[in-house]
């Protein structure tokens, strides 16, 4: 949030101390136990993305912050767009190999249509979109396949460090990116 005094911008961030505590509350009880969820939410304008900034630059360093975002693309929306945004950034900031390790060895071929820098010489390209099930099996494996390659990504890499994932305009969300969203608390990731 901006202050104006004297025709100048402050970048003071005030009258959010409450909010910030419940935020690391959350994050002090995800590393004590189990995944929590923390919803930010108010008027377009109002400050969710400057409190999230705050929250995330006060993180411990070795905490993992993922930020993914939904863009408003209409009813259909793009499947799975924060997911595979934040997870891109994941990709560029460890590279292609560090994370393959995190990856099932079963393979990850939803994953390589979500993200096709994955693909590498020991792993073969996916070859529909992501969530797309194997030739010969259904819509519900292909999802089902996809959820499990991002439960296992997100255990062995919360086993390695706390994750923090942040997704910002979930009203944009498509189906696919809430149905995801709604795994971890339903499977109680255990890192």
């Amino acid at each position: 949030m901006r202050i104006l005094t004297d025709g100048r911008a402050s970048s003071a961030f005030v009258g959010r101390d409450e909010e910030l505590a419940r935020l690391r509350s959350a994050y002090v009880q995800a590393v004590q136990s189990r995944p929590v969820l923390a919803l930010v939410s108010g008027e377009a304008g109002i400050g969710k993305t400057r409190l999230v900034e705050e929250f995330a630059q006060a993180l411990p360093e070795r905490a993992c912050v993922l930020w993914g975002r939904c863009v408003d693309l209409g009813a259909e929306g793009l499947p799975f767009a924060p997911f595979a945004s934040a997870f891109r950034r994941l990709v560029r900031d460890r590279g292609v190999e560090a994370i393959t390790t995190l990856l099932p060895e079963s393979g990850c071929g939803g994953l390589m249509g979500l993200l096709p820098e994955l693909a590498g010489p020991s792993r073969s390209p996916a070859s529909g979109a992501a969530g797309d099930p194997a030739p010969g099996l259904g819509p519900a494996y292909g999802r089902t396949h996809l959820f499990g390659e991002i439960a296992t990504l997100f255990e062995r890499l919360a086993a390695q460090q706390p994750v923090v994932l942040i997704l910002e305009d979930l009203h944009w969300a498509d189906g696919s990116s809430r149905a995801l969203l709604s795994e971890p608390l339903r499977l109680s990731w255990r890192p």
